[in-house]
Formats: C-alpha cells, structure tokens, sequence
C-alpha cells in the first residue's frame, strides 16, 4: 500500500485582481491540472472563516489541501514543479505569488470522535 502524505498550499488573490477569477481559475482548472500528476489522488480547497485564533505572520485566506498516494511523494512535487507555468499548468496571473506550501505525512492514524 502506497505512503500518504499531504501537500498544503496556502494563498492570496494578488491585489488588483478578483476572487472570482482566482476562485475560477484555481477550482476549475489548477485542481485538475495538479491532479493529473501521477502520486496526487484527490484534492480540496478551503477559504478562511472568521479570525485567526493566533497569527503571527502573513495571513493567508486560501488553503488547499492534496492528498498524495506515493512512496515517492518527492518524485511527485518534483514532477509538478516542472510543469509550473507550461500549458500542462498554467498559472493565472490572480494568485498572489507569495504562496506557501509544506508537504506532511501523517505520524499517527486518524483519532475520531468517540
């Protein structure tokens, strides 16, 4: 059974332009563009609500969060870098460029709600 791990991406709509056309562009097309790398499996994006309990840095009011199902979840991020910015994934000129991203792998199983 292949290692999970998550790659969580937060980001801002660069000044200037819509979130709609951020929104757009990330749901519509960036999603599936990601997704068509071999490793990712499934992906979900979040939008800040209300106030952060602790910021001591840049906020941001995006979130994305891809799930990857690979060994190798290095070789992955390594394949969609290179990509970045090509017609197999293009990048639109709404999301501010200082993005964040952390790749995670999970230390313990899911704890639920008893």
């Amino acid at each position: 059974m292949a290692k999970k791990s998550v790659l969580l991406v937060l980001s801002n709509v660069t000044p200037g332009h819509s979130e709609d056309e951020y929104n757009d562009w990330y749901t519509n097309q960036h999603l599936d563009d990601v997704l068509a790398i071999p490793g990712f499996s499934q992906a979900q994006r979040f939008k800040i609500v209300g106030e952060p309990v602790v910021c001591e840095g840049k906020l941001f009011r995006y979130a994305a969060n891809y799930e990857l199902d690979t060994d190798t979840p290095q070789a992955s991020i390594d394949a969609m870098m290179a990509v970045v910015g090509t017609d197999k994934m293009p990048m639109s000129p709404a999301i501010d460029p200082g993005f964040y991203v952390v790749l995670y792998e999970p230390i313990t199983d899911m704890v639920k709600a008893k």
